[in-house]
């Protein structure tokens, strides 16, 4: 924009001046031609009328009046020419800009944020987990019907179905302390009735669940308990209605496909496969080769129905053999029934 200002500014002083710019070679001519005048003069006045001999004495100041102007003359001569040379270089220069300038010049992005065709995206740091008590989310149930055709669900469907029904589990002597027990969880009904391991539970003072979302609520309750058969049924207060895990009313059959669903080693809502391996009857023991491990402990073992069948309990190590158990949860079941 100011350049194109600029470029008029220049195109009407040219104009202006254009005759001092072409003619101004004249001025020494005009200065010959009016030496030559005075000199006649001085003849004519000097030789021929004495009275105005001093008026016409060439040698005085008549001749430093001319010398004077000659040399102005030259000087504004030179300027205008300079001038001149530097209007038309401006010229051109403007002409060839105007030509291939905008050819040239890079567009600018209408986006600062786009560069060669890819967007920069700011780097945001990640919002850190809120970790609220007792703050509602505002789920609601979702307890799956069974699949059309032979009633059986996919290992991706009791996943997605089963995912936010399950959690980790925290204990300790109390809420700060640096020895932790960790452990895993899961709701059976939409109150936020829960069952998890007793060996998880025992020795601690302090409980809390930390939910597929991220957020941890407190332990309100403990409903029921058994070390013996390790199991432990308590309430968390959700302030919401959530999604569960229905309990089975069939008999586990060995062969049958199976889906244990907990946190091993901290990695939270993890979901393995196997098949009922044998039914220890005896300990109420179901035994399976779904892969668990530490922090398994109270995860949920889950039928091709979408049903939970027992509450993974614990593994033989040192051993290529997958000798994993799981507490029948029919021995709990009446717990399950007080109306929580």
């Amino acid at each position: 924009m100011l350049l194109g200002i600029l470029f008029c500014i220049i195109i009407v002083l040219f104009l202006v001046f254009k005759d001092k710019f072409l003619n101004n070679g004249d001025i020494e001519d005009d200065f010959e031609e009016a030496e030559d005048d005075s000199k006649d003069d001085e003849y004519s006045y000097g030789k021929d009328n004495e009275a105005y001999e001093d008026d016409g004495d060439w040698d005085g100041t008549q001749k430093i009046k001319a010398h004077a102007r000659l040399i102005l003359g030259k000087i504004s001569g030179n300027f205008y020419h300079i001038f001149g040379a530097i209007i038309l270089l401006m010229l051109i220069a403007g002409g060839i800009w105007l030509l291939l300038g905008n050819a040239s010049t890079e567009p600018k992005l209408q986006n600062p944020d786009l560069k060669s065709g890819k967007r920069i995206t700011e780097k945001k740091e990640p919002k850190e987990i809120e970790s609220d008590i007792h703050k509602p989310i505002q789920e609601e149930p979702t307890v799956p019907s069974a699949p059309s055709g032979d009633g059986k669900f996919t290992g991706k469907e009791i996943f997605e179905k089963y995912n936010s029904a399950v959690f980790v589990v925290y204990t300790a002597q109390k809420e700060r302390s640096k020895e932790k027990k960790q452990g895993s969880g899961f709701f059976v009904n939409s109150s936020g009735l829960a069952v998890s391991n007793y060996h998880v539970f025992a020795g601690t003072k302090w409980w809390q669940v930390r939910l597929s979302n991220g957020q941890s609520y407190n332990i309100a309750k403990i409903i029921a308990q058994s070390k013996k058969d390790d199991y432990i049924v308590f309430k968390v207060d959700l302030g919401f209605k959530c999604n569960y895990i229905p309990v089975t009313n069939r008999k586990p059959v060995i062969g049958e496909k199976v889906f244990a669903f907990g946190s091993p080693l901290g990695y939270s809502n993890t979901l393995s496969d196997g098949i009922i391996s044998q039914l220890r009857e005896h300990e109420n023991h179901i035994q399976h080769n779904a892969a668990t491990d530490h922090g398994s402990s109270g995860g949920a073992l889950i039928n091709e129905y979408g049903e939970v069948i027992g509450i993974t309990t614990s593994k033989v190590s040192g051993t290529s053999a997958s000798l994993n158990f799981a507490k029948d949860i029919s021995i709990l079941k009446d717990k399950l029934d007080l109306g929580y």
